[in-house]
């Protein structure tokens, strides 16, 4: 797997806390979360920010032992006004704790595979950040053409109004939170969830999407996931990822003993391909594969294939 830069990934983490922030401010707190749907905008503050402070201190301790992990996490305050400066903080301190000298430190590991625990946790914060941003500005999204539904006449169910030329898929199920709901679409207008992955760095949603493979395929998901390790097991069966951004490629093989992935094409019975940004809320389960909401993916070969991969591969939070 590519290392992640740990400079672009700092500054992302930092830079998509800030986006995340200003999403929940115009949510506002009490919105619910559709690609999250047992969260509301409050919740998901909370838990980004929580976890950011949590896994700044096993950084910062240099923790090795799992049974010594922090027991206490941040508390968030109770004013949304103060919400900004909070995950500010909570952004700025993980990515200090993130110094090159910790980044090949001894570390606790939760994957168990080949990383320095260091490295583990700066793409996992990474794509906690990127990702719940995404569910954090779909939810504004959400909210804001709710209120405009309702100021028109038409009522609260009328969410997808229409007036984009992306419409972001919500409910199609939480990575995070193990959502796998289907749903309505919610209208893309100006400023849409799905605009905002653009601005995703192509090397940030790659680097991504290489540990998206490196979590669904580590001794740690095949302990504690193990109905979906199973389930991603084959008999030859091949999918491929595709970035059409020069963000890389991601070659998967289904073996009878487990899944492998390698970056790099090859002949595949699937190919995805879309931006890396794309793929990466593709493969979290926040955009479809196929229908409306699928405008920035193109899928050649079997399409089931693909789809059993992604509705066997969500990352439920315990």
């Amino acid at each position: 797997m590519s290392e992640l830069n740990a400079e672009l990934a700092r500054r992302a983490i930092v830079e998509h806390t800030r986006r995340l922030a200003e999403s929940a401010a115009a949510a506002g707190p009490d919105a619910a979360v559709p690609t999250s749907p047992e969260w509301t905008v409050t919740e998901l503050v909370e838990h980004v920010g929580q976890t950011q402070h949590w896994v700044a201190e096993i950084v910062e301790r240099r923790i090795t032992d799992p049974m010594k992990l922090p027991t206490e996490m941040a508390v968030l305050p109770g004013d949304p006004g103060q919400w900004r400066g909070w995950l500010s903080e909570a952004a700025e301190r993980v990515a200090g704790a993130f110094s090159d000298d910790a980044l090949d430190a001894p570390v606790f590991n939760a994957a168990g595979d080949g990383r320095t625990g260091a490295r583990f946790w700066l793409a996992s914060v990474l794509n906690e950040t990127v990702v719940h941003g995404f569910d954090a500005a779909n939810a504004a999204v959400a909210a804001s053409a709710a209120n405009a539904a309702v100021a028109g006449g038409v009522g609260g169910a009328a969410v997808a109004a229409g007036v984009g030329d992306a419409a972001v898929a919500a409910g199609v199920g939480d990575a995070a939170v193990g959502g796998g709901v289907g749903g309505a679409a919610v209208a893309g207008g100006v400023g849409s969830a799905a605009e905002r992955v653009v601005d995703v760095d192509a090397e940030v949603a790659a680097a991504l999407v290489s540990n998206h493979f490196a979590m669904l395929t580590s001794p740690t998901w095949e302990m504690l996931r193990s109905e979906s390790a199973h389930a991603i097991r084959g008999s030859g069966q091949t999918l491929q990822w595709l970035a059409t951004d020069g963000g890389g490629a991601w070659f998967v093989e289904r073996r009878p003993d487990g899944a492998t992935w390698r970056t790099g094409t090859g002949r595949a019975d699937v190919t995805v391909s879309g931006s890396a940004g794309w793929l990466l809320l593709v493969l979290t389960r926040r955009l479809p594969l196929t229908g409306p909401g699928a405008t920035g993916v193109s899928v050649d070969g079997d399409v089931d294939l693909a789809q059993h991969w992604l509705d066997n591969t969500a990352h439920v939070a315990d």
